[in-house]
């Protein structure tokens, strides 16, 4: 269960992962890992690709995971998109990958800068599995 105790829940049943990085800091391997898994596995994930963003997956204090159809702005929205696409295509599998890849990396570092991820080398799993779904090579990504 993810629920860690440095989350805040005050007169709150639920925060999306933008407040609680944005609030109470980075998550820690375990709780990014723990989330990813439960947001892989909503089902029919392909219609909610083009809201995987922080500010749409939403925690409640039991742990429990839920992605929102929230219509962002493209601004807000666009390192999340992989640079094969634009705002208008369809959305594939390998934009759900990297925009899950740009979410760890936002979890993980704070940021969705690609240099960010330099310093979470240490961490050999976890830098392994972003830099796999925000590859450029589509290829690579799946």
């Amino acid at each position: 269960m993810l629920i860690n105790s440095k989350y805040k829940f005050t007169n709150t049943k639920s925060r999306s992962v933008y407040e609680i990085i944005s609030e109470d800091g980075e998550m820690s391997r375990r709780d990014i890992l723990y989330v990813i898994k439960q947001v892989c596995q909503i089902e029919d994930i392909v219609q909610y690709g083009e809201f995987i963003h922080p500010r749409n997956i939403m925690i409640n204090t039991n742990g429990v995971v839920t992605l929102v159809k929230s219509e962002l702005p493209f601004s807000t929205r666009e390192a999340y998109i992989p640079p094969e696409n634009d705002r208008f295509d369809t959305i594939k599998p390998s934009a759900i990958l990297y925009a899950l890849g740009i979410t760890m990396l936002f979890m993980a570092t704070g940021n969705e800068r690609k240099t960010g991820l330099d310093s979470h080398q240490d961490d050999n799993q976890l830098f392994r599995l972003i830099q796999t779904c925000i590859d450029f090579d589509i290829k690579a990504r799946l």
